[in-house]
């Protein structure tokens, strides 16, 4: 799913490396109405920042198989207010069953699809051989979109929680 706001670049794949981001990560994975639901009350809202000059261009995909939303925009960073409101879309859509404020910490593609734990949940699939160090990882941590592009989805042998892998 692919939103884009008011003037904005049909994808974010044409915004530049300076745009701010927000990983939203979906514990449960969102299926592609949820996904819907979600990229369009998130739209609304970014439309409505643009309109009241808190950013100027905005876009929102879903990543890899609903896992997470990619929010960008150019313009500042966005406000103290502003991040206030937009946990309240989140909260709000939590009513869906899927949760988006307090997901588990990792996010991993297992051999089963993409699962959200704990170091001990990681150490657990490892051993189990569901997850390796060529597992994708999802890093939720990045502000900007240069560090999207550069790590934002990582083999997990190059990811900050690699050292479990060798904790094994």
């Amino acid at each position: 799913m692919i939103q884009s706001g008011t003037s904005a670049p049909a994808s974010i794949a044409s915004f530049p490396d300076q745009a701010h981001v927000r990983v939203v990560v979906s514990q449960p994975q969102l299926d592609p109405t949820a996904a819907q639901a979600l990229t369009t009350a998130l739209g609304k809202l970014f439309a409505q920042f643009v309109r009241e000059d808190r950013m100027q261009t905005w876009a929102i995909e879903t990543i890899d198989d609903g896992i997470a939303v990619l929010c960008a925009w150019t313009g500042g960073p966005i406000s103290g207010c502003s991040h206030d409101k937009l946990h309240g879309v989140l909260e709000h859509a939590e009513r869906n069953g899927h949760s988006f404020l307090a997901p588990p910490p990792i996010a991993v593609k297992a051999t089963d699809g993409w699962r959200c734990g704990t170091r001990a949940d990681l150490r657990t699939w490892i051993a189990a051989g569901a997850v390796t160090g060529e597992s994708m990882y999802l890093d939720r941590t990045v502000t900007d979109l240069a560090e999207w592009r550069e790590r934002g989805i990582i083999a997990l042998e190059m990811s900050p929680v690699r050292l479990v892998l060798s904790a094994r």
